[in-house]
């Protein structure tokens, strides 16, 4: 199997294993939710569960998808609008296709991570209706929004150092 295959099937079985979970934890919230919370993490706004969590789930789907899916587009893009460091050299006909599976590799990591970003920050509204009211942990969300943010940005710049090399 080459890693782009590879690739497509760990984010494919990360879509369902989070997909699922949410499915899952949402089996533990009140009939009506949580939607938003503000800066300290108290609650201000809410909707009914099953509209909640299918709301949620297009959200990761769609986001994540669109990811995976963007290779696709940017394939079809004039080489003038595509937007790496050296451009030329990466989008010359002899080398276009290994350019478009080093960016699909590169969006399909991103599109794994952000899954599962999505899967953490449910977690954390489930946790959060465990509080009478619900409260959600500013602490726990800042950290793995931070998690995410440094990761990110490692990928951000491991992308762009890919393809400055020549």
């Amino acid at each position: 199997m080459n890693k782009s295959k590879a690739l497509v099937f760990v984010y494919t079985i990360l879509l369902i294993l989070c997909t699922a979970f949410v499915w899952g934890a949402a089996q533990n919230l009140p009939p009506v939710v949580t939607s938003h919370f503000d800066l300290s993490g108290t609650p201000d706004a809410t909707m009914p569960r099953d509209l909640f969590t299918n709301l949620f789930l297009a959200i990761m789907v769609l986001t994540s998808g669109l990811m995976a899916l963007l290779p696709m587009v940017i394939a079809k893009l004039p080489p003038q609008m595509i937007n790496i460091p050296n451009r030329l050299y990466w989008l010359a006909p002899d080398r276009i296709e290994n350019t478009k599976q080093i960016l699909q590799a590169y969006l399909l990591i991103f599109a794994s991570k952000l899954c599962c970003f999505m899967a953490v920050i449910f977690w954390l509204i489930v946790q959060a209706h465990l509080h009478n009211p619900p409260q959600l942990s500013a602490q726990y969300l800042m950290l793995a929004t931070g998690v995410f943010v440094v990761l990110t940005i490692f990928w951000s710049m491991s992308l762009s150092a890919r393809f400055k090399k020549i």
